[in-house]
Protein backbone atom coordinates (compact mmCIF):
# COMPACT_ATOMS: atom_id res chain seq x y z
CA UNK A 1 0.00 0.00 0.00
CA UNK A 2 1.52 3.59 -0.78
CA UNK A 3 -0.91 6.40 0.47
CA UNK A 4 -0.93 10.08 1.62
CA UNK A 5 -1.26 11.09 5.22
CA UNK A 6 -3.04 13.83 5.34
CA UNK A 7 -4.68 14.36 9.11
CA UNK A 8 -6.69 16.81 10.47
CA UNK A 9 -4.11 19.80 12.89
CA UNK A 10 -0.89 18.16 11.03
CA UNK A 11 1.50 20.46 9.90
CA UNK A 12 1.03 20.65 5.67
CA UNK A 13 -2.27 19.58 5.76
CA UNK A 14 -5.30 19.75 3.14
CA UNK A 15 -6.05 23.41 4.17
CA UNK A 16 -9.83 22.30 3.17
CA UNK A 17 -9.87 18.54 4.05
CA UNK A 18 -10.84 16.03 1.00
CA UNK A 19 -14.39 18.00 0.23
CA UNK A 20 -14.90 14.48 -1.43
CA UNK A 21 -18.73 14.30 0.05
CA UNK A 22 -18.92 17.86 -1.32
CA UNK A 23 -17.81 17.08 -4.68
CA UNK A 24 -19.44 13.62 -5.70
CA UNK A 25 -22.74 13.43 -3.48
CA UNK A 26 -25.50 14.65 -4.91
CA UNK A 27 -27.24 18.11 -3.99
CA UNK A 28 -30.12 16.67 -2.40
CA UNK A 29 -31.12 19.73 -0.43
CA UNK A 30 -31.01 22.56 -3.36
CA UNK A 31 -33.56 25.27 -1.99
CA UNK A 32 -33.42 26.67 -5.73
CA UNK A 33 -34.02 23.72 -7.50
CA UNK A 34 -35.44 21.40 -4.65
CA UNK A 35 -36.47 18.09 -4.64
CA UNK A 36 -40.47 18.02 -4.31
CA UNK A 37 -42.70 15.94 -2.43
CA UNK A 38 -45.31 14.09 -4.85
CA UNK A 39 -47.42 16.89 -2.97
CA UNK A 40 -45.90 19.75 -4.69
CA UNK A 41 -43.88 21.04 -1.23
CA UNK A 42 -40.40 21.42 -0.80
CA UNK A 43 -38.70 17.65 0.74
CA UNK A 44 -35.49 18.25 1.91
CA UNK A 45 -33.64 20.38 4.28
CA UNK A 46 -29.78 20.86 5.16
CA UNK A 47 -30.39 22.04 8.50
CA UNK A 48 -28.60 20.56 11.70
CA UNK A 49 -30.20 18.67 14.73
CA UNK A 50 -33.16 17.56 12.52
CA UNK A 51 -35.28 15.14 13.63
CA UNK A 52 -33.92 13.17 10.54
CA UNK A 53 -30.44 14.42 10.44
CA UNK A 54 -29.34 13.10 6.91
CA UNK A 55 -26.76 16.31 6.41
CA UNK A 56 -24.88 14.56 9.53
CA UNK A 57 -25.48 11.50 7.79
CA UNK A 58 -23.76 11.87 4.00
CA UNK A 59 -23.45 15.72 4.01
CA UNK A 60 -23.61 18.65 2.15
CA UNK A 61 -23.20 17.74 -1.37
CA UNK A 62 -22.75 19.89 -4.68
CA UNK A 63 -22.33 17.00 -7.33
CA UNK A 64 -19.62 18.72 -9.18
CA UNK A 65 -18.18 14.73 -9.71
CA UNK A 66 -21.76 13.52 -10.80
CA UNK A 67 -21.21 9.90 -11.85
CA UNK A 68 -22.17 8.63 -14.83
CA UNK A 69 -24.60 5.86 -16.28
CA UNK A 70 -21.65 3.62 -16.76
CA UNK A 71 -20.26 3.73 -13.49
CA UNK A 72 -23.65 3.96 -11.00
CA UNK A 73 -25.71 1.26 -12.71
CA UNK A 74 -24.06 -0.42 -16.29
CA UNK A 75 -21.28 -2.09 -14.25
CA UNK A 76 -22.69 -3.55 -11.16
CA UNK A 77 -23.71 -7.13 -12.55
CA UNK A 78 -23.83 -9.09 -8.63
CA UNK A 79 -26.24 -8.60 -6.36
CA UNK A 80 -23.35 -9.70 -3.38
CA UNK A 81 -20.75 -7.27 -4.36
CA UNK A 82 -19.98 -5.06 -1.13
CA UNK A 83 -19.22 -2.46 -3.07
CA UNK A 84 -22.68 -1.95 -4.21
CA UNK A 85 -24.63 -3.57 -1.38
CA UNK A 86 -26.87 -1.13 0.67
CA UNK A 87 -25.08 1.08 3.62
CA UNK A 88 -21.92 1.39 1.50
CA UNK A 89 -23.15 2.38 -1.70
CA UNK A 90 -26.44 4.67 -1.15
CA UNK A 91 -28.83 5.71 -3.86
CA UNK A 92 -31.18 8.34 -3.97
CA UNK A 93 -33.98 6.39 -2.78
CA UNK A 94 -32.29 5.26 0.59
CA UNK A 95 -33.00 8.82 2.08
CA UNK A 96 -36.00 9.86 2.86
CA UNK A 97 -38.16 13.40 3.20
CA UNK A 98 -36.60 15.09 6.02
CA UNK A 99 -37.71 19.24 5.83
CA UNK A 100 -39.70 19.21 9.09
CA UNK A 101 -42.09 21.99 7.62
CA UNK A 102 -43.60 18.77 5.84
CA UNK A 103 -45.17 17.80 9.48
CA UNK A 104 -46.73 20.99 9.80
CA UNK A 105 -48.35 21.17 6.43
CA UNK A 106 -49.72 17.70 6.78
CA UNK A 107 -47.64 16.51 4.05
CA UNK A 108 -47.77 12.30 4.52
CA UNK A 109 -44.21 12.04 2.45
CA UNK A 110 -42.56 13.20 5.48
CA UNK A 111 -40.10 10.58 6.70
CA UNK A 112 -40.86 8.55 3.63
CA UNK A 113 -38.62 7.38 0.29
CA UNK A 114 -37.43 9.99 -2.04
CA UNK A 115 -38.95 8.98 -5.62
CA UNK A 116 -38.53 10.83 -9.12
CA UNK A 117 -42.00 10.73 -10.05
CA UNK A 118 -45.33 10.99 -9.04
CA UNK A 119 -48.08 8.50 -9.64
CA UNK A 120 -48.65 10.56 -12.71
CA UNK A 121 -45.43 10.68 -13.93
CA UNK A 122 -44.49 14.65 -13.03
CA UNK A 123 -40.64 14.70 -12.53
CA UNK A 124 -39.74 15.97 -9.07
CA UNK A 125 -37.13 17.96 -9.27
CA UNK A 126 -35.94 20.29 -12.10
CA UNK A 127 -32.03 19.57 -11.91
CA UNK A 128 -31.53 15.84 -12.70
CA UNK A 129 -28.01 16.28 -13.17
CA UNK A 130 -27.05 17.48 -9.97
CA UNK A 131 -29.87 17.07 -7.38
CA UNK A 132 -30.31 13.33 -8.20
CA UNK A 133 -28.02 10.68 -9.21
CA UNK A 134 -27.88 6.58 -9.69
CA UNK A 135 -25.87 6.47 -6.77
CA UNK A 136 -22.53 6.82 -4.80
CA UNK A 137 -20.17 5.12 -2.98
CA UNK A 138 -20.91 5.92 0.55
CA UNK A 139 -18.13 4.04 2.15
CA UNK A 140 -15.26 5.80 -0.12
CA UNK A 141 -16.87 9.48 0.30
CA UNK A 142 -17.99 9.94 3.72
CA UNK A 143 -15.09 11.73 5.39
CA UNK A 144 -15.80 13.21 9.36
CA UNK A 145 -15.25 17.10 9.17
CA UNK A 146 -14.66 18.72 12.19
CA UNK A 147 -13.73 21.99 10.67
CA UNK A 148 -17.04 23.17 8.87
CA UNK A 149 -20.84 23.28 10.26
CA UNK A 150 -22.15 21.39 7.31
CA UNK A 151 -20.07 18.98 6.85
CA UNK A 152 -17.78 18.59 3.07
CA UNK A 153 -15.28 16.06 3.82
CA UNK A 154 -12.41 16.82 5.78
CA UNK A 155 -8.87 15.87 6.44
CA UNK A 156 -8.08 11.60 5.58
CA UNK A 157 -5.36 9.31 4.27
CA UNK A 158 -5.77 8.13 0.41
CA UNK A 159 -4.64 5.36 -1.33
CA UNK A 160 -2.04 6.48 -3.97
CA UNK A 161 -2.07 2.48 -5.15
CA UNK A 162 -2.77 -0.53 -3.25
CA UNK A 163 -3.18 -4.02 -3.49
CA UNK A 164 -6.07 -4.62 -5.79
CA UNK A 165 -4.68 -2.08 -8.48
CA UNK A 166 -1.50 -4.60 -8.27
CA UNK A 167 -3.53 -7.39 -9.39
CA UNK A 168 -5.52 -5.50 -12.09
CA UNK A 169 -2.64 -4.43 -13.69
CA UNK A 170 -0.85 -8.39 -13.70
CA UNK A 171 -4.28 -8.88 -14.92
CA UNK A 172 -3.77 -6.74 -17.74
CA UNK A 173 -0.51 -7.89 -18.57
CA UNK A 174 -1.57 -11.09 -18.61
CA UNK A 175 -3.80 -10.38 -21.03
CA UNK A 176 -1.77 -8.34 -23.34
CA UNK A 177 0.22 -11.72 -23.65
CA UNK A 178 -2.18 -13.80 -24.39
CA UNK A 179 -2.73 -15.94 -20.56
CA UNK A 180 -6.20 -15.50 -20.45
CA UNK A 181 -6.85 -18.24 -17.85
CA UNK A 182 -3.80 -15.64 -15.06
CA UNK A 183 -5.57 -12.83 -16.05
CA UNK A 184 -9.05 -14.24 -15.25
CA UNK A 185 -7.38 -15.33 -11.81
CA UNK A 186 -6.19 -11.89 -10.69
CA UNK A 187 -9.67 -10.26 -11.79
CA UNK A 188 -11.13 -13.20 -9.18
CA UNK A 189 -9.09 -12.10 -6.45
CA UNK A 190 -10.24 -9.08 -6.47
CA UNK A 191 -14.13 -9.71 -6.94
CA UNK A 192 -13.62 -12.58 -4.29
CA UNK A 193 -12.60 -10.05 -1.59
CA UNK A 194 -15.69 -7.98 -2.48
CA UNK A 195 -17.48 -11.45 -2.06
CA UNK A 196 -18.56 -11.28 -5.62
CA UNK A 197 -18.47 -14.17 -7.65
CA UNK A 198 -15.62 -15.31 -9.91
CA UNK A 199 -15.98 -15.02 -13.60
CA UNK A 200 -15.38 -18.68 -15.08
CA UNK A 201 -15.81 -17.73 -18.62
CA UNK A 202 -12.56 -16.76 -20.50
CA UNK A 203 -14.11 -17.01 -24.09
CA UNK A 204 -16.00 -13.31 -23.34
CA UNK A 205 -13.10 -12.23 -21.13
CA UNK A 206 -11.39 -9.15 -22.43
CA UNK A 207 -9.76 -5.84 -21.49
CA UNK A 208 -13.05 -4.29 -21.25
CA UNK A 209 -14.08 -6.68 -18.83
CA UNK A 210 -10.84 -5.40 -16.37
CA UNK A 211 -11.74 -1.80 -16.95
CA UNK A 212 -15.18 -2.40 -15.85
CA UNK A 213 -13.25 -4.14 -12.79
CA UNK A 214 -11.03 -1.25 -12.35
CA UNK A 215 -14.34 1.04 -12.35
CA UNK A 216 -15.81 -1.19 -9.31
CA UNK A 217 -12.91 -1.15 -7.41
CA UNK A 218 -11.01 2.02 -7.75
CA UNK A 219 -13.29 4.62 -8.96
CA UNK A 220 -12.18 7.96 -7.47
CA UNK A 221 -8.81 6.36 -7.10
CA UNK A 222 -7.44 5.60 -10.56
CA UNK A 223 -6.62 8.17 -12.97
CA UNK A 224 -8.61 7.25 -15.62
CA UNK A 225 -7.85 9.15 -18.10
CA UNK A 226 -4.20 8.24 -17.48
CA UNK A 227 -4.99 4.43 -18.17
CA UNK A 228 -7.11 4.93 -21.38
CA UNK A 229 -4.06 6.56 -22.45
CA UNK A 230 -2.08 4.02 -21.72
CA UNK A 231 -3.95 1.45 -22.97
CA UNK A 232 -4.88 2.94 -25.92
CA UNK A 233 -0.99 3.45 -26.59
CA UNK A 234 -0.46 0.06 -26.04
CA UNK A 235 -2.57 -0.71 -28.88
CA UNK A 236 -1.83 1.14 -31.34
CA UNK A 237 2.17 0.32 -30.87
CA UNK A 238 1.35 -3.53 -30.78
CA UNK A 239 -1.88 -3.56 -33.37
CA UNK A 240 -3.26 -6.53 -31.31
CA UNK A 241 -6.83 -6.33 -32.32
CA UNK A 242 -9.07 -5.14 -29.56
CA UNK A 243 -12.21 -6.81 -28.46
CA UNK A 244 -14.68 -4.14 -30.05
CA UNK A 245 -13.41 -6.06 -33.82
CA UNK A 246 -11.17 -3.05 -34.36
CA UNK A 247 -7.13 -2.79 -34.57
CA UNK A 248 -5.11 0.48 -34.23
CA UNK A 249 -1.58 2.15 -35.04
CA UNK A 250 0.41 5.36 -34.45
CA UNK A 251 0.39 6.81 -37.58
CA UNK A 252 -3.72 7.29 -37.10
CA UNK A 253 -3.80 7.75 -33.92
CA UNK A 254 -5.02 10.95 -33.73
CA UNK A 255 -7.79 9.85 -35.72
CA UNK A 256 -8.62 6.66 -34.19
CA UNK A 257 -7.56 5.56 -30.80
CA UNK A 258 -9.29 3.44 -27.91
CA UNK A 259 -9.49 6.04 -25.55
CA UNK A 260 -12.40 7.22 -27.65
CA UNK A 261 -13.73 4.62 -29.01
CA UNK A 262 -14.00 3.48 -25.17
CA UNK A 263 -15.89 6.29 -23.76
CA UNK A 264 -18.35 6.32 -26.85
CA UNK A 265 -19.10 3.05 -26.41
CA UNK A 266 -19.53 3.36 -22.44
CA UNK A 267 -21.31 6.89 -21.61
CA UNK A 268 -24.29 8.57 -22.12
CA UNK A 269 -23.81 12.21 -22.73
CA UNK A 270 -27.42 13.32 -22.55
CA UNK A 271 -31.06 11.81 -22.90
CA UNK A 272 -32.11 12.90 -26.12
CA UNK A 273 -35.04 15.25 -26.42
CA UNK A 274 -34.94 16.46 -22.89
CA UNK A 275 -35.22 20.20 -22.10
CA UNK A 276 -33.17 21.45 -19.37
CA UNK A 277 -34.13 24.10 -16.89
CA UNK A 278 -33.51 27.06 -18.96
CA UNK A 279 -35.60 25.32 -22.28
CA UNK A 280 -32.57 24.29 -24.44
CA UNK A 281 -33.43 20.76 -26.01
CA UNK A 282 -31.07 18.21 -27.24
CA UNK A 283 -31.39 15.82 -29.77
Amino acid sequence: IFSVIDRYGMPDNIKNGMTSMYIFVPNWGNQTNSIMTPEGNVGMSELLGLEIPIIEQIGRGVNKGRGTSYYTRYIWDDPDDLRHAPGNWMTMEDLVYNNTKLKTLGDPYYGKHLQLYDDQGNILTKDTIRNWTGGWPHYKLFVPDPIRVQPRGGNTDWYVFRLAETYLLRAEAYLWKGDVTNALADVNRVRNRAGADSYTDTYDFNLGTILDERARELFYEETRNCELTRISYIYAKTGKPCYNGKSYNLKDFSKSNFWYDRIMEKTEFFNKGVKTVSGDEFT
